[in-house]
């Protein structure tokens, strides 16, 4: 916790070389950095790590591990961007046509910028374009959401592409590649992917912010699922959409029709289950589509929910005492399993904090009944919870502690080639974590005081020892 608010603050604490890749060898990792650093390992309140196995596992994994080695239950958070990224990912499977798309965006960016010549045909027309249009980008294979900015990129673009294709119209080119971008396929699956990955994008920003809270990252999971679930039960929406896509199909030479008839076929009940004609099924162009897309709809909807759930499962304690409104009195065995998630050392007794709780629900009800979010009820304890309700200030400064991702902290280690360079190739360890550590903390660095710290410096021998005066 930072001392000047009530929000969670992450520091890098240390990096470390590890030989030992399972749960137990990183588990044994975590716990000597802490004896390094003179942190307190039974002060650990959370866990969270990526969803490896190695990471994850209950059993031999690393979670499992820690509290093995500091012989408590530690409750253990998946990092929720990961889960996110995955869920992006593995949804998108749900439809070929989906996949197809991804498949063909790389495609299109590997014919372009694999030549100098059609790369500087297409540079030149998006000069030439009165429009303010974006270049093509590479996918990125590690972060999935990143193919919102790739679809953006085409679609903003994608007249351009167009006329480029038909000025590249020699055969030595690949009119594979060109071929599939002149589909509708391809132009109706891009603005729906880009619609919906819009959405995601927007979660996965939330989550992976330095300063996200637990109670703010279930609430934009919420409205995530909220709104997906609204744009899949919209059938009006989705074939209006699909429609707008078939008339700008039709205005840059595209016949959908004669595409949909040319690779759908009428698709038929099995004999075995049923062999009369009257009961064929048969999917016009727009229902295809459509069918299509709720699939991969579908496929994110439930996983964000089963992230959610991994979440709130573990947290449910925690959230039914401390989220508003404090309608309701406080709910015992809720209190119990709450009080045994804090770190012995600072658990508080279970009676005190009952009747404190009950207090603050009542004071706040009669008093502050425009306190409705967890933000609100922060601000009224920092002004004036330290003295009137100790206990419970300390309960919402643990649910803030709560780990909702570790995405930030694998940001750091963005700053590694900018630390270690190639005048530092052969930079032991230790100086190396040391750097690192001050490059990533810079709110901290920047309030140094150079004069001191060079009069400091002025005053050690050149063995680092400093002078006797």
């Amino acid at each position: 916790m930072s001392p000047d608010s009530n929000f969670p603050t992450e520091r890098l604490v240390d990096i470390k070389n590890i030989n030992e890749k399972t749960g137990d060898g990183q588990a044994q990792a975590i716990i000597s950095s802490l004896d390094r650093n003179k942190l307190d390992k039974d002060g650990i309140a959370f866990q969270s790590y990526d969803c490896t196995s190695s990471m994850s596992g209950i059993f031999r994994g690393c979670q499992a591990m820690m509290q093995n080695h500091i012989d408590r239950d530690i409750p253990y958070i998946p990092c929720t961007a990961h889960r996110i990224n995955t869920t992006v990912e593995h949804s998108c499977e749900a439809s070929k046509t989906v996949c197809t798309l991804f498949d063909l965006m790389q495609q299109l960016f590997v014919f372009f910028t694999s030549s100098t010549k059609r790369f500087d045909v297409y540079r030149e027309k998006i000069k030439q374009s009165d429009e303010e249009l974006l270049m093509l980008r590479n996918l990125s294979v590690t972060r999935w959401v990143a193919g919102e900015e790739s679809i953006r990129e085409v679609m903003s673009s994608y007249e351009v592409i167009l006329e480029v294709l038909d000025v590249l119209s020699e055969p030595k080119y690949d009119t594979s590649t060109r071929s599939k971008a002149e589909s509708f396929n391809f132009l109706v699956t891009l603005m729906f992917m880009k619609n919906v990955m819009g959405k995601t994008k927007c979660l996965t920003k939330v989550v992976q912010d330095i300063e996200i809270n637990v109670i703010d990252a279930i609430e934009s999971l919420d409205a995530t699922i909220t709104t997906l679930e609204h744009i899949r039960n919209d059938s009006d929406g989705l074939n209006s959409q699909i429609l707008a896509a078939k008339t700008v199909a039709e205005q840059d030479g595209i016949d959908p029709d004669y595409e949909f008839t040319k690779h759908d076929r009428v698709r038929k009940m099995p004999r075995r289950v049923d062999d009369r004609p009257e009961t064929t099924v048969s999917l016009d162009l727009v229902d295809h589509n459509r069918k299509e897309f709720i699939a991969v709809l579908d496929a994110q909807i439930n996983a964000l929910r089963a992230n959610k759930e991994a979440v709130t499962n573990v947290l449910q304690p925690a959230l039914t005492l401390l989220k508003p409104p404090y309608h309701d009195p406080v709910d015992i065995g809720q209190l119990k399993q709450f009080c045994n998630m804090f770190p012995v050392s600072i658990r508080p007794d279970q009676d005190t904090l009952e009747a404190e709780m009950t207090t603050f629900r009542c004071h706040l009800q009669e008093n502050y009944r425009e306190i409705v979010t967890i933000r609100n009820t922060l601000e009224y304890l920092k002004s004036h919870g330290k003295t009137l309700f100790p206990l419970t200030r300390q309960c919402f400064k643990l649910l803030l502690t709560v780990p909702v991702t570790s995405a930030s902290s694998e940001r750091s280690f963005s700053k590694l080639k900018q630390v270690k360079t190639v005048i530092r190739s052969v930079t032991n360890q230790e100086r190396l974590t040391e750097l690192l550590t001050v490059a990533c903390e810079r709110d901290l660095t920047d309030t140094i005081d150079f004069n001191k710290l060079a009069d400091r410096w002025s005053k050690l021998t050149k063995r680092g020892r400093l002078i006797k005066i």
